[in-house]
């Protein structure tokens, strides 16, 4: 509620308390006015004039007890015939006035109720007659006092009642409602209502937006700008809405994108093709490979380093497969497994089978016929590399041939032969390996082969015979003397030297049949 006011549908009405003094002037019977004389119509005007009347009652009440009051100090005070005069005299102006104010009052509230054309003035009259006839009792008739109200508010005032925006009227009275402001929007000093929230911010349009004043009365619009030219939001300008709002990327290996309304570069997908044949790297760079990637080149490892070039990765010992050093061994080579001959495959790992039948023992990966004893006991030091067995051997597949046939001395084809399967030494018999026979006291007279020994399983008679004992030297010391057949060409020593790889020579047929 304003000061001084109340409130009447839309507008707030100050209404001054008033002090009247009412004396009965002269008169007699009926009070000479009423709403009916004035020409209201009573069953029209009825909610209001009882609305307006019970206010006047209050008033009266007011009025009268003062009035009464007053009546008693001119009693008091009634051998003063002067005094008493001045006192009729006020209060018949105090009726006037109070008449005056009453009226005024009554016409202001008929004008903005729309429906009342008058104040109900039976009930005012009855009052006015009542204290006219105590005051006429007391000799006071015809004299009124009225008091001086100040002002509530200055000219012109205005004031914020919450969101709600007043005026003070001219005359000081109370204020007046202007209209209702937005929450928090009421501003008394600006008399007014805020335009905008100060220093606020919004869109007016994609590409400008609205600056509220820092004193929320004005806002302007200012364009959003040639690097920021979106706006979003609660007015914020950014360079973009989406990636392609971004400029277009020099680097083939780098992206645009719009993150929160500013333009970034990513790196493309690794792999994405660029240059003369070079792919992205992930990393903004066109190279050779994408980082990570392996491959086998060589029979070696190889990785794409964080530049997109292949770096070694590894020497790998056996075998390469997908970028990685794998197997256990190098494809292609064998060795023995205990007895067990296996072979490297491809793939760098072993595969393994038992020795079986005549070849029963292994030898670097190949079955192989067990090992005689002239070469038990001896270092593996045959062969080119040196380091083959010495009594290695092959088996020689059998076959159809012609006999004495060359094509050039014997002509004729036709001399057919057939020739089993059989296994041949790989390598002539080591001095070395000679040197174990005669150590054992082998090829002599004192200890010949047995009758037989020696003969192909498909021949018969082809052994040794008992008769060729007598081609042998009777002893050991006979035999080393015998291998010394010329000191110009012959490969024995009777001490183990250098010689011991060679190949024996100095040998009988019988003497080399009974090593066999």
């Amino acid at each position: 509620m304003f000061p001084g006011g109340r409130e009447t549908g839309r507008r707030a009405v100050w209404t001054a308390p008033l002090v009247l003094f009412l004396v009965a002037c002269s008169g007699e019977g009926e009070p000479e006015s009423s709403m009916t004389d004035a020409g209201v119509d009573p069953l029209v005007d009825a909610p209001v004039n009882d609305t307006l009347a019970d206010r006047d009652v209050e008033a009266v009440d007011v009025l009268t007890d003062r009035a009464e009051d007053a009546d008693a100090a001119d009693a008091a005070d009634s051998t003063n015939s002067d005094a008493t005069d001045a006192t009729a005299e006020a209060d018949a102006t105090a009726e006037a006035d109070a008449t005056a104010e009453a009226d005024a009052t009554a016409e202001a509230d008929a004008e903005q109720d729309a429906e009342v054309d008058a104040f109900d003035a039976d009930d005012a009259d009855d009052a006015d007659d009542a204290d006219d006839a105590d005051d006429a009792a007391n000799g006071d008739a015809g004299h009124d006092v009225t008091e001086d109200v100040a002002p509530v508010c200055a000219a012109d005032e205005h004031l914020c009642d919450g969101d709600v925006l007043a005026r003070c009227r001219d005359d000081g009275t109370g204020f007046d409602e202007l209209q209702t402001c937005p929450p928090g929007w009421c501003n008394a000093a600006a008399k007014q209502c805020l335009v905008c929230l100060p220093g606020t911010l919004g869109c007016a349009d994609a590409v400008s937006r609205r600056v509220c004043s820092v004193d929320g009365l004005s806002e302007t619009e200012e364009p959003c700008g040639i690097d920021t030219p979106f706006c979003v939001g609660s007015g914020v300008c950014v360079a973009c809405l989406a990636s392609q709002d971004c400029p277009a990327l020099a680097n083939e290996c780098a992206d645009r994108a719009c993150w929160e309304g500013v333009c970034e570069e990513v790196p493309e997908e690794p792999g994405k093709p660029c240059g003369d044949d070079g792919v992205c790297n992930g990393a903004f760079v066109c190279g050779e490979c994408v980082p990570g990637e392996t491959k086998c080149e060589g029979g070696d490892a190889w990785i794409c380093g964080a530049l997109g070039e292949w770096e070694l990765a590894a020497v790998c010992p056996y075998v390469c497969s997908a970028g990685s050093c794998t197997g256990e061994g190098v494809p292609g080579t064998r060795d023995c497994d205990g007895d067990v001959p296996r072979e490297c495959l491809a793939t760098g790992y072993w595969d393994a089978g038992a020795c079986t039948g005549v070849t029963s023992e292994c030898f670097e990966g190949i079955c192989v016929l067990p090992t005689p004893p002239s070469c038990q006991g001896l270092s593996n030091v045959c062969g080119a590399s040196a380091h083959a067995r010495c009594c290695a051997s092959a088996e020689l597949p059998g076959g159809t041939y012609s006999r004495s046939y060359d094509g050039v001395t014997y002509p004729n084809p036709s001399y057919v032969a057939n020739v089993g399967s059989f296994w041949l030494d790989e390598y002539e018999v080591t001095v070395g390996r000679f040197r174990a026979f005669v150590e054992a006291g082998g090829g002599t007279l004192a200890m010949p082969p047995q009758a037989g020994a020696g003969a192909h399983p498909s021949i018969a008679g082809s052994g040794w015979q008992s008769a060729w004992n007598a081609q042998l030297v009777a002893s050991t010391v006979a035999l080393r003397a015998a291998l010394v057949c010329s000191p110009a060409f012959s490969t024995w020593t009777n001490q183990a030297d250098t010689n011991e790889t060679r190949p024996i020579n100095c040998l009988s047929w019988f003497e080399a049949f009974a090593f066999c």
